[in-house]
């Protein structure tokens, strides 16, 4: 048996789902709190690009990672708050704040990568990767944290395709960004 035995759906398992529902304003406001994190991490971006000082320039790379990383936290939680299951979900504390280091990592990469001067495609292709791997092991990490009588697994093909839309997207909107 290896580790990802307890990780995704095993084909040969025959399980029950059980439906859940969305809450609409929960989900507007977690689409608000991403749109709004990100908007100041950008604005944060081009004052560190304008900063004369090295010093000042990755303090402010900093907060702004922190500042994007816990918008994308906050934006998460919100979300996974959002879908209401028919059962109790309790979340482990301890994995749920530990879920916002890669948030935080991945942010100060993106931030990082966006006060450069000049960007060349591979070193674009590597930070989108990295950002997207980072906002993967946050989400992946977050849903860990939950704390249900249900068993949660992952569908494979799902899985892998959430990933390589994470990375897809923070190529393009590093090269969005960095092509501006």
């Amino acid at each position: 048996m290896g580790a990802s035995d307890s990780f995704f759906i095993d084909a040969a398992t025959n399980a029950s789902y059980l439906p859940g529902a969305y809450h609409p304003g929960l989900v507007l406001l977690s689409i608000f709190v991403s749109i709004f994190s990100a908007t100041m991490a950008l604005q944060t971006a081009q004052i560190a690009r304008r900063a004369e000082s090295a010093l000042y320039r990755h303090i402010t790379i900093g907060a702004g990672a922190i500042a994007l990383g816990c918008g994308i936290w906050t934006m998460h939680f919100i979300g996974m708050l959002a879908f209401e299951l028919p059962t109790h979900v309790h979340y482990s504390t301890g994995l749920t704040l530990l879920s916002l280091l890669p948030a935080c990592a991945a942010s100060w990469l993106a931030l990082h990568m966006l006060v450069r001067p000049e960007v060349d495609g591979p070193q674009l292709a590597m930070s989108g990767t990295l950002v997207g791997l980072g906002i993967g092991a946050m989400h992946y990490s977050g849903m860990a944290a939950m704390q249900t009588p249900l068993l949660m697994y992952y569908e494979p093909v799902t899985f892998t395709l959430s990933i390589v839309v994470a990375i897809s997207l923070a190529v393009l909107a590093l090269w969005a960004r960095t092509a501006a």
